[in-house]
């Protein structure tokens, strides 16, 4: 009995089988298997795994068994931040709900395993990759097979509000967007696995799926996808280029192309962001009157449309389609600007350790640091990073702390 016991808390204290059942749970809630019972059912399971591996990761700390890094400290301060407002300015039930999943996502999903070797990591991030690889593979061939013949699924379902609603299915996904982001970070992976892959049978189906998932982009028709094939690219110019002068404008290049962009005419505006501007504008609005606090989860869409400059389409299932607006108005600039420290943290300190590795390892490096620029990038056009559990959010904080872990290790070879 007691050996039964031993064995069912090591696999519930173990936050990797947590962390996979997590991705195919949320996977699924982007395709049209998301309304089957068995989903919601370990969606619940997943929230109670979470709690309890959130107490054994408090436990641990305490038993220093696991250390806090610098990077633990930017999120605790977030979490610090959004919970103090949360009580005293906005204390309603969703928003506590928020500041919960939040909790989840920060101190579980998230997780630097210190006390992990360097090849169980790379072990875990390889079972977790060729997972997602195989759902993507699988639903972005069958989604290209059905938009080339044209065929539409269509499907009745009951919303979040209660309210029957048609969804016309990109393929099998639910959206445009979830499609081609699916794609993009599939592309970035299955490239990260082809710089490890020795078996030449691998590294060709690796190559199949990252021309089957540029495809899947194209189908798509969404854009924010192709941010993260730009982010490949910055992200090995900036390594592999080690003049100050041209890495300052690599940084400085997409700030300016930025401001370019919003002096551009309205319609041109419009083209490029397909309405998001006027949400953009809308949130300006808020933040203006509560830069520091925010207005809380349960406030922002009603808000947001009461300052309406024109119909916010999408603003009610895509929020403001930009993470770090979304945090600001929500919960203040002082959590908008932990969660930018963190990412900026995480990028400058691999660059550093990544710059000084050789071959074949600096390549497969950069390619996954690549991933954890993409999705940061990705977020100026969503806001999938905190506040909800979707794939986006859990691939990004899966591979930040596997990715922090290795660098732990490999800094002091360098």
């Amino acid at each position: 009995m007691n050996k039964y016991l031993e064995n069912l808390y090591k696999i519930i204290s173990n936050s990797f089988y947590f962390k996979i059942l997590y991705l195919l749970v949320s996977l699924s809630y982007i395709t049209l298997i998301f309304q089957m019972p068995i989903f919601k059912f370990l969606n619940k399971i997943c929230l109670v795994w979470g709690a309890l591996l959130f107490l054994i990761n408090f436990i641990q700390i305490i038993m220093k068994k696991r250390k806090i890094y610098i990077y633990n400290i930017f999120l605790y301060i977030f979490l610090a931040v959004t919970l103090f407002f949360t009580i005293y300015k906005y204390p309603t039930t969703l928003n506590f709900k928020t500041w919960i999943i939040n909790l989840l996502i920060l101190t579980v999903i998230f997780s630097i395993d210190n006390y992990k070797t360097k090849k169980e990591l790379i072990k875990e991030i390889d079972i977790y990759s060729y997972l997602y690889l195989a759902f993507t593979f699988i639903s972005s061939t069958i989604s290209i097979i059905l938009l080339s013949l044209k065929l539409n699924i269509e499907k009745l379902i009951i919303n979040a509000d209660g309210v029957e609603e048609l969804i016309t299915f990109k393929g099998i996904f639910n959206n445009e967007n979830a499609f081609g982001i699916s794609a993009a970070i599939s592309i970035l992976i299955s490239l990260y696995m082809i710089s490890k892959a020795r078996n030449s049978k691998l590294k060709t189906l690796l190559i199949i799926n990252s021309i089957i998932q540029f495809i899947a982009l194209i189908f798509s028709g969404g854009r924010s996808g192709y941010l993260a094939l730009l982010s490949l690219a910055f992200i090995f110019a900036f390594i592999y280029i080690k003049n100050n002068i041209v890495r300052a404008l690599l940084i400085i290049l997409p700030i300016l192309s930025l401001v370019f962009i919003f002096t551009l005419d309205s319609s041109t505006l419009h083209y490029i962001f397909t309405g998001r501007e006027y949400i953009w504008i809308a949130a300006i609005r808020i933040i203006k009157f509560s830069f520091f606090s925010g207005i809380g989860t349960s406030n922002t869409i009603p808000t947001l449309i009461q300052n309406q400059p024109a119909d916010l389409i999408g603003v009610t299932k895509g929020g403001i389609h930009n993470i770090y607006m979304e945090v600001t108005t929500t919960n203040g600039f002082i959590a908008t600007f932990m969660l930018i420290l963190f990412i900026t943290s995480v990028i400058i300190y691999g660059t550093h350790i990544i710059s000084k590795m050789k071959s074949r390892e600096k390549i497969t490096y950069t390619i996954l640091l690549s991933i954890l620029v993409a999705i940061p990038v990705i977020n100026l056009m969503e806001s999938s990073l905190v506040y909800i559990i979707s794939f986006i959010s859990l691939i990004y904080w899966f591979y930040a702390g596997h990715f922090i872990s290795i660098m732990n290790i490999e800094k002091d070879r360098y």
